[in-house]
């Protein structure tokens, strides 16, 4: 039986994204969302989202998918299912769109690749978890898949200055295209160990460890940059004390030594009761690695 669930918000049945393009089907056997993605040079979620926006708005993964089947039936007519819990396109006798496709931004991959380069993070060791995490080096892979294009880097005017990476899509999106401030360069960084520990397809990790390092790892970065009595904060207090912690280990870091077990349990249990993470903190991050798509 398809799985499906009425969303809170539902669209109209004859919604069209603005600049949205028909999609004829048809142009290969066994269409899916990822092969039609993978056509034309989208990311899977990137492609749905764009044609059933509300579903972006739903963090569990199986409610998500459940919205989206719903929507299949209801405003793309489709009908025919070959696995007993999705809808296919066979059939179908509505319609999905594709975007605009944007070119590359050759000047904001060599931005990101700019933010990488930075001579203070080839030195960076952390011993965290019973293991050693040499992060120079892990960036510095990031920094070569990303010269390679396996893992892109795409502007999202929606993230507002910040940066986010998907590891489903292996692509790092930033909310600015150029110039970005000390905050935002720290932000890429921040987004690069999420990338770098998917290249390193560590999927059981858990989530609050893979935010653990990456906000350290942002700290660090910035940690010489900024006037001696600044760090960085957050606008409420289970934000700002995340990144209090991660500025406390930075500076243990700077003097050479690594923290104390006392200090990583903290920085912990402060990423557990953040808003962002409360939910999902102890969740595996999934990350399956990063495919090659070149040579």
């Amino acid at each position: 039986m398809v799985i499906e669930k009425t969303p809170a918000d539902p669209l109209p049945t004859n919604y069209r994204p603005t600049g949205g393009s028909p999609y004829r089907f048809g142009t290969r056997s066994k269409e899916t969302w990822q092969s039609i993605a993978d056509d034309h040079g989208l990311g899977v979620w990137e492609l749905i989202e764009f044609n059933f926006p509300t579903v972006a708005r739903i963090a569990n993964l199986q409610e998500k998918c459940a919205v989206v089947n719903w929507y299949l039936r209801r405003n793309v007519g489709c009908t025919i299912s070959n696995d007993g819990k999705n809808w296919s396109f066979e059939g179908a006798t509505g319609q999905i769109y594709l975007p605009a496709i944007k070119p590359p931004d050759s000047t904001l991959k060599r931005t990101v690749l700019d933010i990488l380069a930075d001579p203070v993070l080839p030195g960076l060791t952390i011993s965290f978890g019973g293991r050693q995490f040499y992060m120079g080096r892990l960036l510095a892979r990031v920094a070569g898949r990303i010269i390679d294009d396996d893992i892109t880097v795409q502007f999202d005017s929606a993230l507002q200055g910040w940066a986010e990476y998907d590891h489903n899509d292996d692509r790092i999106y930033t909310g600015f295209e150029c110039n970005p401030t000390l905050e935002q360069r720290g932000g890429v960084v921040h987004e690069a160990v999420h990338a770098g520990l998917d290249l390193r397809a560590e999927g059981t990790m858990l989530v609050v460890e893979d935010e653990s390092l990456a906000y350290v790892t942002q700290s660090y970065f910035l940690y010489n940059k900024l006037p001696a009595d600044w760090r960085l904060t957050g606008e409420w207090a289970e934000e700002d004390q995340v990144f209090k912690l991660a500025w406390d280990i930075a500076d243990v870091l700077f003097k050479r030594r690594q923290p104390e077990e006392l200090l990583w349990n903290a920085l912990d249990s402060a990423i557990r009761r953040h808003p962002k993470y409360r939910a999902r903190a102890t969740d595996e991050t999934g990350y399956n690695g990063v495919r090659r798509k070149s040579g």
